[in-house]
């Protein structure tokens, strides 16, 4: 009987659907910003992808006759924290559901007039939230905890890029300079605990613009923009201490990146609207596993669980006693 139980459960486990992430990708847009929802399945060197919602969430504040630029940032407990810029003096955060519903759609309004604010968030109940180079950290109520400069006070700089890690360190990104003037550009990856206390303000130095920021498994992935005049995308890899572990990691892509802690990295494509996976090494599983994500500027990934192997032992001796006295 056990072993006929054992048979059953390994039978079902060997049918276990593939791993599968839902991706929330923040696109830009004129007059109108989105949050997209998309399904994205892995099977053994493959990937597949389809459309949930290409308009789960639009505009959360009341936007202009302009470019509505978009961010966003999930706190793990199924909350989704979407940042707006339409130009102006103010920004604003609201806090939504995974389906869309608005939880606070004014979450936070805060004086900015640099552009959308990045985020992220430590699944602790902690939102860090950049404007300018200032990080404050806020609870999931709103209230204000915690706030810090990053980089020189003698030049002015724009965070590009927030992540935190599975310790609940902070990284930042940003870059100074401009080719076009004739100043180069110099990207600085810094490392704070969440209390804004530096463990490194320069972590990673790179001779590039720094446009997103991904952490884990040990990892650091920095995208960059190499240029002008010959403008060149990738991405490279570095552990969490600073030391470069290939450059480029993956060649022609600099967009935004989501690791989903199950050995699967996402990159967006702000050009096309599409995304590509890629497992944790950098080897390609599909291209345009998402397309029409026009004007994707952030993403995050929620992974779906799998059923547990006690839950598939469960079915399958169900499955048997239902056989038996049937």
């Amino acid at each position: 009987m056990m072993a006929a139980l054992w048979f059953a459960g390994s039978a079902l486990g060997a049918s276990r659907v593939a791993a599968q992430d839902e991706v929330f990708v923040a696109q830009d847009g004129v007059n109108t910003g989105s949050i997209g929802a998309y399904d994205i399945s892995f099977g053994s060197g493959s990937a597949s992808g389809s459309t949930i919602n290409s308009a789960l969430i639009t505009s959360p504040a009341a936007g202009q006759s302009t470019e509505v630029r978009m961010s966003l940032a999930t706190d793990g407990q199924g909350d989704l924290f979407v940042g707006e810029y339409s130009g102006g003096t103010t920004a604003t955060i609201g806090e939504y559901s995974l389906n869309g519903t608005a939880i606070n759609s004014s979450f936070l309004t805060l004086s900015d007039s640099s552009g959308v604010p990045q985020l992220a968030a430590d699944g602790q109940g902690h939102l860090f939230v950049a404007v300018g180079n200032t990080v404050s950290e806020y609870n999931t109520g709103g209230t204000l905890l915690n706030s810090f400069s990053v980089g020189p006070i003698a030049t002015a700089v724009n965070l590009s890029a927030l992540a935190v890690d599975s310790s609940d360190d902070l990284y930042t990104a940003y870059t100074t300079g401009n080719p076009l003037e004739g100043l180069a550009y110099h990207g600085v990856v810094g490392e704070y605990n969440a209390s804004g206390s530096s463990i490194s303000k320069s972590l990673i130095t790179t001779p590039n613009f720094i446009n997103a920021l991904t952490v884990g498994g040990g990892d650091i992935y920095v995208s960059i923009l190499d240029g002008p005049p010959d403008i060149e995308t990738r991405i490279d890899e570095y552990t969490t201490s600073g030391s470069e572990v290939m450059s480029p990691f993956i060649f022609g892509v600099g967009g935004h990146t989501a690791l989903d802690g199950q050995g699967h990295l996402l990159v967006d494509s702000y050009g096309d609207g599409t995304i590509n996976a890629y497992t944790a090494s950098g080897d390609l599983l599909a291209s345009d596993v998402v397309s029409g994500a026009g004007g994707a500027e952030d993403m995050v990934i929620i992974p779906v669980p799998e059923p547990s192997a006690f839950a598939l032992l469960a079915m399958g001796a169900a499955g048997l006693f239902i056989r038996r006295h049937s």
